[in-house]
């Protein structure tokens, strides 16, 4: 699956920083951030939920780029095109907010449903179950759009 995304992440990163982002840029932004031992930038594509100041993004427990946003990490999403900074907060203990975040998320974005191993019904809501289940593998990413 990673080799998946070794050709599918540039060309994503392409489209979203290109005038063709329109194609994309409504649920997926680009995260970019300093890794804190290597000092090195990274810019990530992920599938986003944007709500009032706050954009939403998750990741699995078993990747290991997310430990770099703890304590409050300065970040920059591209969002539709528009450079925004936030602060990070990294979400791992709080099972009934993940899935709560989680649910929510996957309303807007069922397409991350099967990804995430959630069920939807036939009017595309997330199983809650399975929902509950995934908030222990997963990593909630807020990021905070008012504080820069």
């Amino acid at each position: 699956m990673n080799n998946v995304y070794t050709v599918i992440d540039p060309i994503v990163k392409w489209i979203l920083r290109s005038p063709l982002h329109s194609l994309l840029s409504s649920n997926t932004t680009l995260l970019e951030y300093v890794g804190n031992k290597s000092g090195r930038r990274y810019i990530l594509p992920l599938s986003y939920l944007q709500s009032d100041n706050q954009v939403h993004l998750f990741t699995g427990r078993e990747k290991r780029w997310w430990r770099n946003l703890r304590g409050g990490k300065d970040v920059t999403l591209l969002i539709r095109g528009n450079r925004i900074q936030g602060e990070a907060d990294v979400e791992l203990e709080n099972l009934e907010q993940i899935a709560a975040t989680l649910s929510m998320f996957l309303k807007a974005s069922p397409r991350d449903a099967k990804p995430s191993k959630v069920r939807l019904d036939e009017g595309r809501n997330p199983n809650q179950d399975d929902v509950r289940e995934a908030a222990s593998r997963l990593v909630s990413i807020t990021i905070d759009t008012t504080t820069q």
